[in-house]
């Protein structure tokens, strides 16, 4: 229960760990603060697609690398859901001549939306997608759609917000614990996945409810370790 907890600490990061065969150190540390270490019998890996533990434990990944690298361009656009009503969604895939990309709406009210633009390495960087080019790649995708929409759209005006790259992988650790069965690799940490259908949340979600049980019911001495 809740009056267990120990320590909780915030905006920490993982600097190193150190497996024994009965317990596990973990450093971890706060930008500009001194190193802390603690002592657990147990680490359970939730650190992400990019995961310091997974690597520090030398586990490699299976499957298919680098499928596909995208542009995440998060943006406001007042009107553009009013426009969109007679076929409400939260996702938009949208294909003309010139560009192909997926529209998430993030917030109805507020007419936020994130654009998933794919681009090609090493023929194209993120440098090759300033502001301005990005203004017209999305007005291209949102208002090519012929010239009653065009019309309706005019006055609509495109706030950037941000930009992020990221690349698409599937694949899965080669294990999801360490020798010594006192880490274990949850979420992205232990799987990379497509997007599509929500699967990495989902099953990082199993992960996470799957591990909980198994290690109370050892700590309770219902199970063997």
């Amino acid at each position: 229960d809740a009056s267990s907890i120990q320590t909780m600490v915030l905006g920490h990061e993982v600097v190193e760990i150190i497996p024994n065969q009965d317990s596990v150190v973990i450093v971890a540390q706060k930008q500009g603060e001194s190193q802390q270490i603690f002592d657990c019998k147990y680490l359970i890996a939730c650190d992400g697609a990019n995961s310091f533990i997974r690597k520090r434990l030398g586990i490699e990944l299976q499957g298919v690398q680098s499928m596909q690298s995208l542009l995440n361009v998060h943006f406001s656009c007042q009107g553009l859901h009013k426009l969109l009503t007679p076929r409400p969604a939260m996702l938009y895939f949208t294909f003309n001549e010139r560009m192909v990309a997926v529209f998430v709406s993030h917030d109805v009210r507020k007419d936020e939306w994130v654009c998933q633009i794919p681009f090609f390495p090493p023929y194209q960087t993120t440098q090759d997608f300033d502001h301005s080019t990005l203004q017209d790649i999305l007005k291209c995708l949102l208002f090519g759609k012929g010239e009653h929409f065009r019309r309706e759209a005019a006055g609509l005006q495109i706030a950037i917000h941000s930009v992020n790259a990221w690349t698409m992988h599937a694949q899965v650790a080669a294990s999801y614990s360490n020798s010594n069965d006192n880490i274990f690799l949850v979420g992205d940490a232990a799987h990379r996945f497509p997007p599509a259908g929500g699967f990495g949340l989902n099953t990082g979600i199993q992960d996470a409810h799957n591990i909980a049980w198994k290690l109370a019911a050892v700590y309770h001495q219902q199970a063997e370790s």
